[in-house]
């Protein structure tokens, strides 16, 4: 079921975790690789937290989770741009992963945001990350091609930008 999150104070953050848990890891070996091991997961994931609340005070962002068993298993943010939302750290837990949970997600985000008018939905995916490649063109996505250019100006050669516009 999706559950949309329009404060710090509606989320679960523990459960968040354990979404991001694989993510949080890469960043604690790759940004913190001089620090002993337990000194790495505590400095990436204070990162993750205090990155969460930056994005809550971008006014209109929203986080959207799918839970099952009230369990959250996969999350994705939306953070408004000058036509629409751009769709960031998108991310299932391992478990639950080839099991179309990500479709779900993301088709239920398209329609949240469906009764918006004039309303683009962006994404930019890692052109290597073949599963949310497949993810975005079946919920109806459309390439735009590369490099990708993030909220914050930085470009990403890696990535493909996608939009989805309503029809």
């Amino acid at each position: 079921m999706l559950k949309i999150v329009t404060k710090l104070s509606e989320l679960n953050i523990s459960q968040l975790k354990l979404v991001y848990e694989e993510t949080i890891n890469c960043l604690a070996k790759s940004t913190y690789a001089d620090l002993h091991d337990n000194l790495q997961i505590l400095n990436a994931e204070q990162d993750f937290y205090s990155d969460v609340n930056a994005f809550f005070c971008v006014k209109g962002a929203e986080y959207a989770v799918w839970v099952a068993e009230g369990r959250y298993i996969s999350a994705i943010r939306l953070e408004p741009v000058d036509d629409g939302y751009l769709l960031t750290s998108f991310e299932t837990i391992p478990a639950a992963r080839g099991k179309g949970i990500g479709k779900k997600l993301l088709s239920a985000v398209v329609e949240h945001v469906a009764h918006l008018e004039e309303t683009c939905i962006y994404s930019h995916v890692d052109e290597m990350n073949l599963p949310s490649l497949k993810v975005h063109l079946y919920c109806g996505f459309q390439s735009l091609g590369k490099p990708a250019v993030f909220v914050d100006g930085s470009v990403h050669k890696d990535h493909i930008t996608y939009v989805f516009t309503k029809r």
